[in-house]
């Protein structure tokens, strides 16, 4: 591999939902470091295998429920709200389907289906996806530069954190970066457990 395919202007850690979001708004400018054998593990499982990624509320109904937390959340959900991801998995070969209560599956009750879609969009943007790349250094001068634990660097202006906690270490999500962020300079506040979707 060369050194130019491992330079980005924007470098995400981590292939998971909110990863290949991020890789899909970045487009070409995207370098995307997964440390397991492809993105969006953890998603497979969601929803015992079904992944109930959105809801069919309106906009109001939907950010009236998320409270204090709405104005924050409210640039990023009209970006991108329910409907509109809702069309873009099906653009990309997953078709939904919306159950009486209000929560919307892939139609093949597969979240296979919606790792399979947000990998494609991503990389119909342009964004590049490196797997197998566990990340054991980061440092920051002019640029950032990362190493992975096969001594391999990148190099990247910007960089996004998307690694999922430690959530789910079977999955990848084991709060390993967490030490790395805090030689950055960053306060990691202490995790508890929660529950979090797709949007």
């Amino acid at each position: 591999m060369s050194s130019d395919a491992r330079s980005a202007r924007l470098l995400i850690l981590g292939g998971g939902p909110a990863g290949l979001a991020a890789a899909l708004a970045a487009g070409s400018q995207a370098l995307v470091l997964e440390r397991n054998v492809d993105v969006g593990r953890k998603l497979l499982l969601s929803g015992n295998g079904q992944c109930n990624f959105t809801n069919s509320l309106a906009s109001e109904e939907w950010l009236a429920r998320c409270g204090k937390y709405a104005h924050f959340l409210k640039p990023a959900y009209y970006g991108l709200d329910n409907q509109a991801l809702i069309r873009r998995l099906e653009q990309a070969g997953c078709p939904s389907l919306c159950r009486s209560d209000g929560k919307v599956f892939p139609a093949s009750m597969r979240a296979g289906d919606v790792r399979s879609a947000l990998r494609k969009l991503a990389l119909q943007a342009g964004a590049r996806i490196i797997c197998g790349a566990r990340i054991v250094g980061i440092k920051r001068g002019g640029r950032f530069s990362v190493e992975d634990e096969n001594g391999r660097e990148y190099t990247c202006e910007r960089l996004v954190v998307a690694v999922g906690g430690c959530s789910y270490p079977q999955t990848g999500s084991d709060g390993s970066l967490y030490n790395l962020l805090q030689d950055l300079g960053h306060s990691i506040v202490e995790p508890r457990p929660a529950l979090a979707s797709v949007d």
